[in-house]
């Protein structure tokens, strides 16, 4: 009986340790966009029909900015996904939505280096979102922060981040606003 009981208690064990892998996963957290800086002309809008959030406007380069610290469960240097949900009454045309810059910081730790926003890329490389064919449809826009700038990437460490629509680049095509109506970060745990 002991022997059996044994043999049962070595298996779990087993098939709990083969099983870690598969118990990673991802956590996430929300920014309210009615809580972040605008500047350039972007605004904070409360209203209906996609047109809630933050607004950045076609006639300047708007740009709005956030901050947080890297939750404790983050596995280190791995890469953490900023996810933006928008929108524009525009169709079928382009708009310019890239960081501006990121900023790290961490006790004990020396300044972030150049370049100013170094460790933010587009997900799936390109900074120009297309508007669909339908107006106000909901769109999102995948931004990855990876370490950078003289940082490894640790929980605790504070991000302040900053995004901007670029107006003036030529495949900026579209004149009506881009809404931000969420912003959600999601991070990965061992």
């Amino acid at each position: 009986m002991k022997s059996r009981i044994g043999f049962v208690l070595v298996a779990l064990t087993l098939a709990l340790l083969s099983a870690a892998p598969a118990l990673a996963g991802r956590k996430t957290f929300t920014i309210d966009p009615m809580g972040v800086r605008t500047a350039n002309g972007a605004g904070r809008d409360l209203d209906t029909g996609g047109l809630g959030g933050i607004s950045l406007p076609d006639n300047s380069t708007p740009d709005f900015g956030f901050g947080f610290i890297i939750p404790k469960g983050y596995k280190a240097n791995a890469p953490i996904r900023i996810l933006f949900n928008v929108q524009t009454a525009g169709t079928n045309c382009g708009i310019v939505f890239q960081p501006e810059f990121v900023e790290r910081s961490r006790p004990g730790h020396a300044p972030t280096t150049a370049p100013a926003s170094g460790g933010v890329a587009a997900e799936n490389g390109t900074f120009v979102l297309t508007a669909p064919a339908v107006a106000s449809q909901g769109m999102l826009k995948v931004f990855t922060l990876t370490p950078s700038q003289g940082f490894d990437q640790l929980f605790g460490d504070a991000i302040i981040l900053s995004f901007v629509r670029d107006d003036a680049a030529l495949s900026d095509t579209c004149t009506d606003d881009l809404i931000v109506s969420g912003i959600n970060i999601e991070y990965p745990t061992p």
